[in-house]
């Protein structure tokens, strides 16, 4: 008899006895067969389509404002004689002045925008710096009610 055959338990403990011609069979993880829900697939697809144009946006890759042509990338000029709907906030103010009757002097004396601002400073600039007198609607509005020339 050997040492491996020898009882060794106590009365409590009964003695688990294993047939020789058993063969053990491992058991699969719970981790090998996971899957992961629809939804994550989902989620990441979503994180990386916007962080593709985010970065885009922020390399100057892609562009959403319609300031740009598509074909030459050069600047859109408004058209003389324009809908004010047309004014939009990346537009300067060189741009407001060549599009619709309104000189600089009259402009600047009704917004209170300072003599020394440059005519290339966008309006959206001019609504979030110091002035902040310059706001979309009130321009457009201005120009609507025949602005003096």
């Amino acid at each position: 008899m050997s040492t491996l055959d020898t009882p060794t338990s106590t009365p409590e403990q009964p003695m688990l006895r294993i047939p020789a011609s058993a063969r053990p069979v491992p058991t699969p993880t719970n981790h090998g067969n996971r899957r992961l829900p629809v939804l994550v697939y989902v989620g990441v697809l979503i994180a990386v389509i916007a962080a593709l144009v985010v970065g885009s946006q922020s390399l100057g890759w892609f562009r959403t404002t319609g300031q740009m042509t598509a074909s030459s990338g050069e600047r859109v000029a408004q058209a003389a004689g324009a809908s004010t709907s047309d004014i939009k906030g990346w537009m300067s103010i060189q741009d407001v002045l060549d599009a619709y009757p309104v000189t600089k002097d009259v402009m600047y004396a009704h917004f209170a925008i300072p003599a020394d601002t440059p005519t290339t400073t966008t309006l959206s600039e001019l609504n979030e710096g110091e002035v902040a007198t310059v706001d979309i609607p009130s321009l457009r509005s201005w120009i609507d009610d025949g602005a003096p020339a």
